[in-house]
């Protein structure tokens, strides 16, 4: 009996590979013959210059990458209110690009911090009579969004660093999004 076992042991093993091998060839045949590895994940990034002026206005703007399917975001920008006084926050129009109405959301100022966002809806006027669930969904966003401008005075000299908090991506159905964050800094020097 021991030396039936001892034979059936590479036989078994040699079946395990082979029910991997089924499974990897299903795996493949369902996903288009190729394997795909998970798509990178958007990135939300607030790019500003790299130096600024004490009393001379930066413009900050919070853009999204590599996004599919954007419908709506929302974020906090935080900030050093002893080195910069935000003057203007601004939702640009750009989430609107593919015929989507677009709702904002803010700007809402807070210490040291403004919170922006927008939501998009299905058709071009959310407040149209004809809006009805039933409408067929328009896309959101491929590629590249700007989606905020921020508008930003350095009061003193030294190092200053803007943040990205609460942040949140979202696609036409409300799922959010995964996301990668890029926070910005830029040095001020005196007038």
């Amino acid at each position: 009996m021991l030396a039936v076992v001892s034979r059936l042991r590479p036989a078994l093993a040699l079946g395990g590979v082979l029910v991997v091998l089924a499974l990897l060839a299903g795996t493949l045949m369902f996903n288009g013959g190729t394997v795909r590895g998970a798509a990178p994940a958007p990135t939300l990034a607030l790019e500003a210059p790299a130096t600024a002026r004490v009393g001379q206005p930066v413009t900050v703007q919070l853009r999204a990458s590599g996004v599919r399917n954007l419908a709506g975001f929302q974020s906090t920008v935080a900030f050093d209110a002893a080195h910069v006084r935000l003057d203007q926050a601004t939702i640009t129009q750009e989430l609107k690009g593919t015929g989507r109405d677009l709702l904002p959301l803010g700007p809402v100022l807070r210490p040291a911090a403004v919170v922006v966002g927008a939501v998009t809806c299905p058709v071009s006027a959310c407040a149209s009579p004809r809006y009805k669930a039933k409408n067929p969904a328009l896309p959101g966003v491929q590629g590249r969004a700007l989606l905020a401008e921020l508008v930003f005075t350095p009061t003193a000299a030294g190092r200053v660093e803007l943040r990205l908090d609460g942040v949140q991506l979202v696609d036409p159905q409300g799922t959010v999004l995964p996301v990668t964050i890029s926070h910005a800094a830029f040095d001020v020097s005196a007038k």
